[in-house]
């Protein structure tokens, strides 16, 4: 634990050269003020590194980056912002700072902490975010629980979105994703009620479970690189309206669209084996085509599909559990393979089975 005799802020680790709260430089040896750097220790202020950030009111401009040095010392004594985590006071203001780089190459600017090319934290108050092309990947709980941002602008590079990273923001309506994504992790975009404009890239080849659950789009692509829609992956999206699943994908998973209630067309791939526990409960939806080659229907798959009719089961299907369908009371009629053994006595059906 290290204090700074400026601030007093309380700092995790003992090896630092500057005070995260307030950035005064400490000593080598005692607690006094380093030296200013020398001007020919300077980088080029930002010239060549592309920086496109709304910056928040009263912002004074871009931080200035120094020289780091190459001795063990010094290596030894860096800072890891990522190390933090929620121990550092998110309203603190440090957009507008600069910070001596020796030991450390993470850049603040504009509420930005890139480290790596890992975008670490977002700390400013703009509406309005573009993330640079020197960023390759957005951390876990980067942006986690926004009040100010409304829109968001992801990087060319960025190759990988984690967990949690723009969950449960107030006013987020529309995020801008590039070609080139490949991953986007669990929770990345949960909670956000107000979330109506995105696209899923046709590079994404994983999306976490949970990704999308309670935003407010209204309807969905899902790339044919992917191979499964992991659970709860939409989940509780009121209005989503239209899904069509890419080519590929073989696995809807466990409530992935469950209370998504005004979702009426859904497109599925020909790929497609299994439907798992109540991956379209609780949806909108009056029909649906079924692909053949779909090996198994899970259980509650359909659960309370109040607005489905009638139904196929094509002639791949090899298991469906006799509750797939339990509560769709307006279910008339399900048309089922003669190879098809169905049990469905305690099930609480009330629809024809018509074999064919």
């Amino acid at each position: 634990m290290k204090i700074c005799p400026n601030c007093g802020y309380q700092i995790p680790q003992d090896k630092v050269k500057f005070c995260y709260e307030c950035g005064h430089k400490f000593g080598e040896k005692t607690e006094t003020k380093a030296e200013e750097p020398k001007s020919d220790s300077f980088i080029a202020p930002f010239d060549t590194i592309d920086f496109a950030i709304d910056e928040p009111d009263g912002d004074e401009g871009l931080g200035s980056l120094f020289d780091s040095s190459d001795s063990s010392e010094e290596q030894e004594s860096s800072f890891d912002f990522s190390s933090l985590g929620k121990s550092v006071s998110r309203a603190a203001s440090v957009s507008n700072r600069n910070y001596d780089n020796n030991g450390d190459d993470g850049v603040i600017d504009s509420g930005l902490v890139i480290k790596n090319g890992v975008l670490v934290e977002y700390k400013g108050k703009s509406k309005s975010v573009t993330i640079p092309s020197t960023v390759t990947k957005i951390a876990d709980q980067a942006f986690y629980m926004n009040d100010y941002v409304e829109s968001v602008s992801v990087g060319t590079n960025v190759k990988e979105i984690g967990d949690e990273a723009f969950i449960e923001f107030k006013n987020l309506r529309m995020v801008s994703l590039p070609e080139g994504l490949k991953k986007i992790g669990a929770y990345a975009f949960a909670y956000n009620e107000r979330l109506t404009v995105i696209s899923i890239p046709r590079s994404v080849t994983e999306i976490g479970e949970n990704a999308f659950e309670n935003t407010g789009i209204s309807s969905a692509v899902i790339p044919k690189g992917i191979e499964t829609v992991n659970d709860e992956l939409f989940r509780i999206c009121h209005n989503l309206k239209k899904v069509t699943i890419g080519e590929g994908v073989k696995t809807i998973g466990i409530n992935a669209f469950e209370l998504c209630e005004n979702l009426t067309t859904v497109e599925l791939p020909r790929t497609l084996k299994t439907l798992e526990h109540g991956a379209f409960s609780r949806t909108g939806i009056s029909s649906i085509d079924l692909p053949e080659g779909l090996l198994e229907i899970g259980s509650y798959a359909f659960f309370d599909c109040i607005n489905l009719k009638e139904i196929r089961i094509p002639k791949s299907v090899r298991i469906i559990e006799g509750d797939a369908f339990v509560g769709c009371k307006n279910l008339k009629k399900i048309y089922v393979s003669r190879s098809l053994s169905f049990n469905y006595e305690d099930s609480e059906i009330k629809a024809q089975i018509i074999y064919y």
